[in-house]
């Protein structure tokens, strides 16, 4: 089976829009009306069927002026109809300027849009520019244990800095009063048996056996001190705590 090719989009026709502005130009700004009556079907604009009605007043205005016999208007209406006729001359050339660049515009996001192989445009870009990659949301989770990695981090670089301060705080002390968040830290050779339990989730029976050895032993130095005094307790179980635990001497 071939490649499939995307189909051929007819697309809106175009009109030809070079030629808007010498209307108003070339006829001294009698056909000022015209760029605006076309650009109103294309842009479906009633207020540019204003402005052409408007343009069309003004000229005729302009050309009911009564004038002397020799030509020339009279009185104070010689300002007044000079207004009328610049504007409708120069603004309405001006105007049509505007106009086919607006047309040109929409004609083509008009093409853009029929084809439906075309890729979405985004602001500011062009409509066959890469769409931009947006990262995922985070989780409030993820978010969240980010956060005590980090509060963790810099509890121990408080403590091996200050240890007194870290002291003050109770840093890895969940079992005292405290208002200070180390990321929840607990100092092994400290904290009460049922901390052990509420906060590392071990067994009772495992949580007794690190309170008797600590005691026996003065205390814990390293993380592997569990596996080999405290029966029970696995080299996974340690792994898994590993980042959670302080072992401050006694």
């Amino acid at each position: 089976m071939g490649a499939v090719q995307p189909p051929t989009v007819s697309g809106a026709r175009r009109p030809v829009t070079f030629w808007w502005f010498l209307a108003p130009l070339l006829s001294f700004g009698l056909f000022a009306c015209v760029p605006p009556f076309i650009a109103a079907v294309w842009l479906r604009s009633k207020l540019l069927t204003v402005t052409g009605v408007g343009y069309l007043l003004m000229f005729g205005a302009f050309a009911a002026l009564p004038s002397r016999s020799d030509g020339s208007m009279t009185g104070w209406r010689d300002p007044v109809g000079m207004l009328l006729f610049v504007t409708a001359w120069f603004g309405g050339t001006a105007h049509a300027l505007v106009l086919q660049t607006k047309v040109r515009n929409a004609c083509r996001r008009r093409s853009v849009a029929a084809d439906p192989w075309a890729p979405p445009a985004w602001p500011g870009s062009s409509p066959y520019q890469e769409m931009p990659q947006q990262s995922p949301p985070q989780q409030p989770a993820l978010l969240a244990a980010r956060e005590r990695l980090r509060r963790r981090g810099e509890s121990r670089e408080l403590l091996a800095s200050d240890p007194v301060l870290a002291s003050e705080l109770k840093i890895g002390r969940p079992d005292l009063c405290r208002e200070y968040d180390d990321g929840g830290l607990v100092d092994i050779n400290r904290v009460p048996a049922g901390t052990l339990i509420s906060e590392l989730g071990l067994e009772p029976r495992l949580a007794e056996r690190i309170v008797t050895e600590r005691s026996r032993l003065g205390g814990f130095s390293y993380p592997d001190e569990l596996v080999v005094y405290c029966e029970g307790i696995t080299g996974e179980q340690v792994a898994d705590l590993r980042d959670r635990l302080l072992f401050r001497p006694l």
